[in-house]
């Protein structure tokens, strides 16, 4: 199976740059900056910790800009994924869409792999000097596309972690460290395997998801530093 999805990219080499470098560039659409531009006429990156996310945005501009932000970065992520599918259906012809009917697994690894180049331009934005957010809001539209069973597990772990601890950080965190496992059980057991899928992309997928945590884990680094000494902060909203 490694044979084939090596052949698969192989086969649509000039696909699978294009998806990626238009994937980075809808992740480099940063909704924290230009909501708080738009709101208060700042850079969200001199406000607060400085980070160019949700949270930040909910607690130095206000809740519905970070909700607007939430929904951009979101959408941005999922419309990269999109926009990488029909990348492929544009380019890969007939075979191709063979390949992709019923949401096979090759085109399922083609749109893990573009949701990784969306969250690199999420956090790197070539738009804004290559300074960004954290991923967690980009890996949840990657999800929302991909598999939507995986997030509504992962924001159910979130939501419990957040009523107990009232940390954001904290709750994104525990989400984050369990979303390899939440995959791999996912696509280990045959009712919920995707058509077509063998040990071995499940083992790539679960790999992905790996990757995607630890991306997001190193970004949080500071504030694992904090929670560790006990001094993260409980969110408070601005009004």
């Amino acid at each position: 199976m490694l044979q084939n999805l090596a052949n698969f990219f192989a086969d649509n080499y000039l696909a699978t740059i294009l998806a990626a470098v238009v994937s980075y560039l809808f992740g480099s659409i940063n909704f924290a900056i230009i909501v708080t531009r738009l709101y208060i006429r700042q850079d969200i990156r001199g406000l607060g910790s400085g980070n160019a996310g949700m949270t930040n945005v909910m607690r130095s501009v206000g809740v519905v800009p970070g909700i607007i932000t939430l929904v951009g970065d979101i959408a941005k992520a999922a419309g990269a994924v999109l926009a990488s599918r029909a990348i492929y259906r544009a380019l890969g012809g007939a075979d191709m869409l063979i390949k992709m009917s019923g949401m096979n697994s090759p085109i399922l690894i083609a749109s893990y792999l573009s949701g990784l180049f969306c969250l690199i331009g999420h956090l790197w934005p070539i738009y804004f000097r290559f300074r960004g957010g954290k991923g967690v809001a980009v890996t949840a539209g990657m999800l929302a596309v991909v598999d939507w069973r995986i997030l509504l597990i992962l924001v159910g772990i979130f939501l419990l972690m957040f009523i107990m601890t009232r940390i954001i950080s904290v709750s994104t965190l525990t989400a984050v460290a369990l979303f390899p496992l939440v995959t791999y059980l996912m696509y280990h057991f045959h009712p919920f395997r995707e058509q077509g899928m063998g040990d071995t992309y499940v083992l790539i997928c679960t790999v992905l998801s790996a990757c995607y945590a630890v991306i997001v884990f190193i970004m949080h680094r500071e504030n694992i530093k904090r929670i560790i000494k006990g001094e993260e902060k409980r969110l408070k909203l601005k009004k």
